[in-house]
């Protein structure tokens, strides 16, 4: 079994200052201008006033990067001339679709280039979206937000997929780092209901990649996208939506840890069982003072009474349960839930198993197969984070990964800086060798390049 950890530290403050990237020399600039037919409105270097607030738009104020341009292109053919016009340099290239990263320089979900005076390719105009009516299989831009994909699945003949709970996050980045939510553990994460990409090369090709087309780029796509080159439109599978969805939510709060402890061993005690009833999804939160579960059971009520939390998690203070409500009811109450903070500091537990662990460890890049729970510990301040805050992150997290190191990797999705040697190693685990060989194949000079991508064996960002 493996469990698998992460944590952040991300900022919600005034930007603070600004490291300057070197202006772009004029042949790059000329020839990103004619990438995007000449059109200013789409391309927007570092020089310009407003590019940071406007077009930078760092997410986590620890890290500051500042690209040399940003580009917003239409098709895909634009994007190829941005790619060519980045290989003639030693620049490196990133793609934005959601714009969320904690480190700001994952792929597609949220890059901004883990060095000053890279190319960013924002994805928001790729907002396509349409569904087979006979074969359910859903076409959607990679700049397409989760939020928008849910409900145009949705008002297109009642159809879902796997999706994640946060609505502005960008299709492209969270489906491939892996894309897990709510009914994961019935449906599968994001990544697994993928049919068919187009993808954008480092040397400027647009392919498709599937099953049966370019079939290792398909398989490292999947899990380890940001490295092999830009996707601009994704082909998913989706299915009917459920017809019944029980939302449910349960809070002890208490001063006293044995109170909070023995709530969390109780909890424990239900959902360690591996013939747990798929349709259960569950999010834990524990801060302080308080420990909280909360998810949906896709399924009719009497599915979910048998789980029956109330009564079986002591010093529950306060607690809900839904009537039974639809699909698009139950979406807008996740999405509402994801918006709500206050807390300092506080651990996230998602409760994985069931469907995500059908697939094999090798099947694709993403490794996460066989789980128990996808860990996460968040810290926000208002200014730049203090080194206390950094160590009490790093107490929490050793102190869980101590006895069995080994069994921890990384999600790719949560890029940490603070992870100790290869953060490869850590996102892709026994992947990691194929995807070595066949980034050698597609970008074997690095284009697509951030310290948390797959290198080959020579290659050091």
């Amino acid at each position: 079994m493996y469990l698998k950890l992460q944590h952040f530290l991300a900022l919600a403050a005034s930007m603070g200052a600004i490291v300057t990237a070197a202006n772009p020399p004029g042949s790059l600039e000329k020839c990103l201008q004619e990438a995007v037919s000449g059109d200013a409105a789409r391309v927007q270097f570092s020089y310009e006033p407003g590019f940071e607030e406007n077009d930078v738009r760092p997410y986590n104020l620890n890290y500051q990067r500042k690209p040399v341009a940003v580009l917003y292109p239409n098709t895909s053919t634009e994007v190829s001339k941005i790619v060519q016009c980045t290989a003639k340099t030693d620049r490196k290239l990133h793609a934005r679709s959601g714009g969320n990263d904690l480190t700001n320089t994952s792929k597609h979900r949220k890059v901004l280039g883990s060095a000053d005076g890279a190319v960013v390719v924002d994805l928001k105009n790729f907002q396509k979206l349409e569904v087979d009516e006979v074969t359910g299989v859903a076409t959607v831009g990679s700049g397409i937000r989760l939020k928008h994909l849910v409900e145009g699945l949705h008002t297109n003949g009642g159809r879902y997929m796997p999706a994640g709970a946060s609505a502005g996050l960008g299709v492209g980045g969270l489906t491939l780092v892996g894309g897990v939510g709510l009914n994961t553990r019935l449906e599968g994460a994001m990544i697994d209901t993928i049919v068919k990409v187009k993808v954008v090369l480092a040397n400027g090709t647009v392919v498709n990649a599937s099953a049966s087309e370019n079939s290792d780029l398909f398989w490292a796509i999947r899990g380890a996208g940001a490295s092999f080159g830009i996707v601009t439109e994704f082909q998913f599978q989706t299915q009917p939506e459920p017809k019944e969805v029980i939302d449910f939510a349960f809070t002890v709060s208490s001063n006293d840890t044995a109170t909070l402890t023995n709530a969390f061993k109780a909890y424990h005690e239900i959902i360690r069982d591996r013939t747990l009833d798929p349709r259960l999804g569950v999010v834990v939160v524990v801060s302080k003072n308080s420990f909280r579960i909360s998810g949906a059971y896709f399924g009719p009520r009497e599915g979910y009474d048998r789980v029956d939390f109330g009564s079986r998690v002591p010093s529950i203070v306060s607690g809900n349960v839904s009537e039974t409500i639809s699909w698009s009811q139950h979406v807008n109450n996740t999405f509402a839930e994801c918006g709500l903070g206050g807390a300092n500091w506080f651990v996230l537990m998602d409760l994985y198993g069931g469907a995500i662990g059908k697939p094999a460890v090798d099947a694709m890049a993403f490794p996460h197969r066989d789980i128990a729970y996808f860990f996460s510990m968040y810290a926000t301040t208002e200014n730049r984070t203090a080194q206390a805050t950094y160590d009490f992150v790093d107490d929490v997290v050793f102190n869980v990964q101590e006895k069995q190191p080994e069994k921890y990797l990384s999600y790719v999705g949560y890029t940490n800086d603070r992870v100790e040697g290869s953060p490869q190693e850590r996102y892709w685990g026994s992947n990691l060798p194929r995807l070595q060989n066949i980034k050698a194949a597609y970008d074997s000079k690095d284009l697509f390049s951030t310290a948390h991508t797959v290198k080959t064996k020579g290659q050091r960002h």
